[in-house]
C-alpha cells in the first residue's frame, strides 16, 4: 500500500471512531487519497458522503448539516425530557415547552461531526465564508485540506500556498501533517482535531499534538472549525490489490461537548432579580436556549428577542421601536443571552447599561451540575399549575400586542415552576418585572418594512405553523440575513410562534452561502417531506448563491425545503437605513438599491427545482402543501 492511500486510510477511520458522520467532497486530485477513503467508507455504510463542485457552497452546506444535526439534537432532547410534540418545542401544549427547558431530566447529545475535503491552493481559500460563520456561530466543522509536499513549498510549484494550513482565519486549531507522518503521531492529532472542533473538555491538550501548529483567535473553549491540512506526495490513487477496503471500525471514542456553567452565571441570576433588568435574546447558535427561557419565565423578566431566538415567542412585541421612542428609560441592566446582532437599538443598550450574560451553550451542561447550581443558588422547581398550560390559547380576536400581553400576564402572574430542577422565584420579584414593563405593552410597533414583506412572511409562517400542527411537529424556517428577518420581527405576540422555530446564521449574518446551508440543514435536521424547512431569503441573497441549488445529478433527490424568494428587485434594506436619506438619492439607485429586473423561474428550471411564482395573498395555500420547490415572491 502506497503511503498516501496509508495516511488516508489512517485518518478517515480514526474520524469515524470519533464521531464523523458527514463528509462533503469538492472533487480534486491532490485530495484523492481522501476521497477514495471516504467513498470505502460510505460503500460499507460507515459514513454519509456528499459532493459538491463548488468549494465555497460545498463549505456552506457542510455548515448546513451541523446546523441540523445540532438542532436535531436539541429536539431529541425535548423529547426525552417530555414526551411528544410539546417536548419538541410546541409552547402552547405544556409550559415545559413554553420555557422549551430540557434541564430537569437531559441535555442534548453532541451530534456526529462534519467534514468539508478540498485540494490544494484556492480551493482551500474558497472556504473562507463558512469557516467563518462557523467560528462565529460556535459549530463544529472539520475542514480536511489536502496540500503538496513540503519541498515544493517557495518554489513556485502549481496549487502551492506557502502556508495552507494558515489560509483559514479564525480556526479553533490548525494542523499541518507531513507527507510521511507517524501513525501513532496521526492519530493522535485526529483525536486532538476532534476535540477542538467538538469543544470537548480538555481540547485546549490538542495543542501538544505533533503536528499541531497553533490555535486560532477564538481559542479552544468552544466548538468551531478545525483546519486539517494534510500533505501527499508520489502516488494519489490506491493500488488494484487494495481494493476494495472494509475494514473493522472497533472501538468508539466519540467525543463530546460538555460544558461546565461559567462563572458569569451568577452575576446573570443576580441581575434577573434587580427590577428594571431585561433579557435580551439573540440567535441562540443552534444550541437552544430553553433554560435561558425557564429563567425568564421563573424570574418574570422582559424578553426583547431577536426572531433567530428561541425566546422570540416571550418577547416584548415592537421592542426596538420602545427602545427608540425613550420608554425604555426603566430599565437599568441587561442580562444576554445568545448572538446579539440584528437591531442597533440592542446594540445601543448593551453599550450603556450594566450586563451579564447567560452562556449560549448553556443547556447542554449535565442536568446534575445544572440542577445543583439552582439549588446552591436557593432556586427550587416545583410543578405547573392548570392556568400556566394554557397560557398561548388567548382569544384570536384580540390584536398581537394584546394577546402577548395577556399571554405575558399568565405566565409571570401564575406560573410557578416549569419542571423539577426548574428555578422557582418569589413572586414579588416577578411583579417588580412586570411593572416595570406594563407600559411597554401600551405602544404599538412601530412598522419599518414595506407592508407586503411583512404579510409575506406571516402567510408562511402560519401556513408552517398549520402544517405542523397537522403532523404532530414543530415547524423549522430558516431566515436569510437581511431583510427577512426584520420582516418577521413585526411576528412578535404572534400565536402561531407555538408551533414554528425560526433559526439563522447569525455569526456573522452575511448573505452568502444561505441556499447551500438550508440545503445542507434540510437533510440533517428535524424536519420531514410532510413538514419541510422553509428558508424565506431575498432576492439578492439568492442571487448571492445561487450555485447553492446545484445538487449530485442523477443522484441526489430534491431536499425537504421550500425557498421562499421575496423579489423586490435589488437591496431595499438599505432605503429603510441612512443610505435612503433624500441628501444621497443621486448615488442610492445604483450602488445600493441595484436593481436587477430579474426573476428567478429559468434558474430554478435549470438547476431542476419546481418554480411557483406565488403572490402575496396566496402564499398562505402555496406554503401550505409542503412541496419542495423554490417559490418567488414578487414585492414590486
Amino acid at each position: 500500500m502506497n503511503t498516501s492511500t496509508a495516511t488516508a486510510r489512517t485518518i478517515a477511520l480514526s474520524l469515524i471512531r470519533r464521531g464523523l458522520e458527514h463528509v462533503v467532497i469538492a472533487p480534486g486530485s491532490r485530495s484523492a487519497p481522501l476521497t477514495y477513503a471516504f467513498a470505502e467508507l460510505a460503500d460499507a455504510g460507515l459514513v454519509n458522503t456528499h459532493v459538491r463542485i463548488d468549494e465555497r457552497d460545498a463549505a456552506f452546506f457542510a455548515l448546513g448539516l451541523a446546523k441540523g444535526l445540532r438542532r436535531t439534537a436539541v429536539a431529541d432532547a425535548s423529547v426525552r425530557a417530555f414526551g411528544g410534540a410539546a417536548a419538541a418545542g410546541v409552547r402552547g401544549a405544556e409550559p415545559s415547552a413554553v420555557a422549551g427547558g430540557v434541564s430537569g431530566s437531559t441535555s442534548p447529545q453532541t451530534p456526529g461531526l462534519v467534514a468539508v475535503l478540498t485540494t490544494s491552493g484556492t480551493a482551500v481559500a474558497n472556504l473562507h465564508p463558512a469557516v467563518l460563520e462557523a467560528s462565529y456561530s460556535q459549530l463544529p466543522l472539520l475542514i480536511l485540506s489536502a496540500d503538496r509536499p513540503e519541498r515544493l513549498r517557495r518554489t513556485g510549484a502549481n496549487q502551492t500556498i506557502d502556508r495552507q494550513s494558515h489560509v483559514l482565519g479564525d480556526v479553533r486549531l490548525r494542523f499541518d501533517v507531513p507527507a510521511e507522518p507517524d501513525e501513532a503521531s496521526l492519530t493522535a492529532s485526529v483525536h486532538a482535531a476532534v476535540a477542538a472542533a467538538v469543544g470537548s473538555e480538555g481540547a485546549g491538550a490538542g495543542m501538544n499534538a505533533l503536528y499541531a501548529m497553533s490555535s486560532g483567535l477564538r481559542g479552544l473553549s468552544t466548538p468551531g472549525p478545525v483546519q486539517f491540512n494534510v500533505q501527499f506526495d508520489g502516488e494519489l490513487t490506491p493500488k488494484p490489490e487494495d481494493m476494495p477496503w472494509r475494514p473493522e471500525v472497533g472501538e468508539a471514542n466519540r467525543l463530546e461537548h460538555r460544558p461546565h456553567v461559567h462563572a458569569g452565571f451568577a452575576q446573570a441570576l443576580e441581575m434577573l432579580s434587580r427590577p428594571g433588568t431585561v433579557l435580551l435574546a439573540g440567535s441562540d447558535c443552534d444550541f437552544g436556549a430553553h433554560r435561558a427561557g425557564e429563567l425568564a419565565v421563573a424570574f418574570g423578566v422582559p424578553v426583547f428577542a431577536e426572531p433567530s431566538s428561541p425566546l422570540f415567542h416571550l418577547s416584548v412585541p415592537g421592542h426596538p421601536g420602545i427602545l427608540d421612542d425613550g420608554l425604555a428609560e426603566s430599565i437599568t441592566g441587561v442580562v444576554r443571552t445568545g448572538r446579539i446582532t440584528q437591531y442597533r437599538q440592542d446594540q445601543r443598550l448593551l453599550a450603556n447599561l450594566p450586563t451579564a450574560e447567560i452562556q449560549t451553550d448553556l443547556d447542554w451542561v449535565r442536568a446534575d451540575e445544572y440542577g445543583s447550581y439552582l439549588a446552591s443558588a436557593g432556586l427550587n422547581g416545583q410543578t405547573p399549575d392548570a392556568d400556566a398550560k394554557r397560557w398561548a390559547r388567548t382569544a384570536a380576536s384580540e390584536s398581537h400586542i394584546q394577546r402577548a400581553a395577556g399571554v405575558r400576564e399568565t405566565l409571570l402572574g401564575r406560573t410557578t415552576g416549569v419542571i423539577a430542577g426548574q428555578p422557582t422565584v418569589a413572586s414579588e420579584v416577578r411583579s417588580h418585572h412586570r411593572e416595570a414593563a406594563a407600559q411597554w405593552h401600551e405602544v404599538p410597533p412601530t412598522p419599518a418594512e414595506p407592508p407586503a414583506g411583512v404579510s409575506a412572511v406571516a402567510a408562511i409562517v402560519g401556513a408552517a405553523a398549520e402544517n405542523a400542527a397537522e403532523h404532530g411537529t414543530v415547524a423549522q424556517i430558516f431566515l436569510a440575513s437581511s431583510n427577512a428577518g426584520r420582516y418577521a420581527s413585526a411576528l412578535a405576540g404572534n400565536e402561531a410562534l407555538g408551533r414554528v422555530q425560526m433559526s439563522a446564521s447569525r455569526g456573522l449574518a452575511g448573505i452568502d452561502g444561505l441556499i447551500a446551508t438550508a440545503a445542507g440543514m434540510a437533510l440533517t435536521g428535524p424536519v420531514s417531506k410532510q413538514c419541510p424547512l422553509r428558508l424565506i431569503i431575498g432576492d439578492v441573497a439568492a442571487l448571492h448563491d445561487v450555485g447553492g441549488l446545484l445538487r449530485e445529478g442523477g443522484s441526489e433527490n430534491l431536499p425537504a425545503l421550500q425557498i421562499f424568494v421575496l423579489n423586490d428587485d435589488g437591496g431595499a434594506i438599505f432605503g429603510g437605513l441612512e443610505h435612503g436619506a433624500g441628501h444621497l438619492r443621486s448615488h442610492f439607485a445604483r450602488y445600493f438599491a441595484t436593481r436587477h429586473g430579474r426573476n428567478f423561474r429559468a434558474l430554478a428550471e435549470a438547476y431542476g427545482w419546481p418554480y411557483q411564482q406565488v403572490a402575496v395573498d396566496d402564499l398562505l395555500v402555496a406554503a401550505k402543501t409542503g412541496s419542495a420547490g423554490l417559490f418567488e415572491v414578487p414585492l414590486v
